[in-house]
């Protein structure tokens, strides 16, 4: 072999065991990010912005009394009985009767519902009311009614003028629905019409709820 073909094999040999001939393997690295979500407070109160009221019971009805007995005089006076009727004695009618008390205790459910997200999961509802004395005027005078006591309850819980109740969320499938409550006093209520005030609205209360 001639000194230039042994060079030439020698040169060959260096490149096939040069690192140019290995296999690269990939280079790799990982980190951790850790993830927080703060959520502020929402609450979302739903509320009927306007009630009627409407007695649809039919009071039209006859209430037999019974029978008595009357000693009548040959000169045409009145006849005289103790079996006379006197607003002490007249039966009641079975469905529905004031019994004396010309107050009625008013529930409305489901009038106001609350959801969200708080602190503490939950919220103060309270209620405050105003032009609670309606007026019927008409061609003899005026008549009103009169409401007081007004409460508010909720899943079955009636605690006052306010109460805690859970938000359960902002879904509005899980929102906590209420009602009010109130007395309605018709004593000075003598004629039928449409009780409402002067400028033609009605009694108003406010519903309000505060996250706590």
């Amino acid at each position: 072999m001639t000194l230039k073909k042994l060079l030439g094999s020698l040169v060959l040999g260096a490149i096939l065991v040069s690192p140019f001939g290995k296999t690269l393997h990939a280079a790799s690295t990982s980190g951790n990010t850790r993830i927080k979500v703060t959520l502020p407070q929402i609450i979302i109160l739903h509320y009927i912005s306007e009630i009627s009221l409407d007695f649809t019971t039919d009071l039209t009805t006859s209430i037999d009394e019974g029978s008595g007995s009357w000693t009548t005089a040959w000169d045409g006076t009145n006849a005289v009985s103790t079996d006379e009727l006197a607003t002490g004695n007249l039966n009641a009618r079975q469905t529905f009767e004031l019994e004396g008390n010309t107050s009625i205790s008013t529930s409305v459910p489901n009038v106001w519902a609350v959801r969200g997200l708080a602190q503490n999961g939950e919220a103060a509802v309270s209620i405050t009311e105003s032009n609670t004395t309606l007026t019927h005027t008409h061609t003899n005078g005026s008549d009103t009614i009169t409401l007081s006591d007004f409460t508010i309850s909720s899943d079955g819980e009636t605690t006052g003028t306010s109460m805690e109740v859970a938000l359960n969320g902002i879904a509005r499938t899980n929102a906590t629905l209420g009602g009010v409550n109130f007395t309605m006093d018709l004593g000075d209520a003598d004629s039928a019409g449409d009780y409402k005030n002067a400028d033609g609205s009605g009694f108003e209360y406010t519903i309000s709820a505060v996250t706590i």
